[in-house]
């Protein structure tokens, strides 16, 4: 066991310094009605760039970049490629996983046939179980390895506490939104202490998500 991970090891640090640099290529789709495919004009779509990141002899999944953009009448979407230098050495086999957001939308029953399309079914569901699917996609949205481009999900974030607000969320919910929103829109950092960051937070909702 101590042999192969010497030789991974040897591995990693042989590869080439391009090996350490992220990119992506640009992408475009459409975000259609499941059933009709009629085409969903003004949806919030999200493309997160996923790797995993060697570790010797376990591997783990990263979200290293963020885009986001919104779909014009016709349901079309694209946004332009990317490429920065990686800050946790080589990340491997990047690719986009693609998502859409629309007010009165849920998920579909099946995925679209292309990876760059996503389909969306009208929501059928009470007040209640909107909030619960919202939440949902609150918590699991996030991109914590991507650096300043996990600012590019702020538009989700602010539709989804308008909606949440919408729809008579509890106080201290709509609070979590707000301050999640926040949090991602001024990027919270290491370089700043822990009060600092909240400061940054608390000034940036003083103008905004009201």
């Amino acid at each position: 066991m101590k042999f192969l991970r010497a030789i991974l090891l040897m591995i990693m640090l042989l590869l080439p310094l391009s090996a350490c640099g992220l990119s992506g290529s640009s992408v475009s789709g459409n975000v259609l009605e499941e059933g009709t495919n009629k085409p969903i004009e003004d949806a919030i779509v999200v493309l997160r760039w996923k790797g995993y990141v060697s570790a010797i002899v376990d591997a783990h999944t990263v979200c290293v970049h963020v885009e986001s953009a919104t779909t014009d009448k016709r349901g079309n979407y694209k946004v332009s490629g990317w490429s920065k230098p990686s800050t946790m050495g080589p990340v491997f086999d990047v690719k986009p996983v693609v998502s859409a957001y629309k007010l009165g939308y849920g998920l579909p029953s099946n995925p679209a046939q292309k990876d760059e399309d996503v389909y969306l079914a009208p929501f059928k569901g009470a007040r209640e179980e909107r909030l619960k699917y919202l939440e949902r996609i609150a918590r699991s949205g996030g991109c914590h390895a991507a650096g300043e481009s996990e600012k590019n999900l702020y538009p989700l974030y602010e539709a989804l506490y308008f909606e949440a607000k919408v729809n008579a969320a509890k106080i201290e919910d709509l609070q979590w939104y707000r301050e999640v929103a926040a949090a991602i829109a001024v990027g919270i950092s290491d370089e700043f202490t822990h009060a600092e960051n909240k400061k940054r937070i608390e000034q940036f909702l003083r103008g905004h998500l009201k």
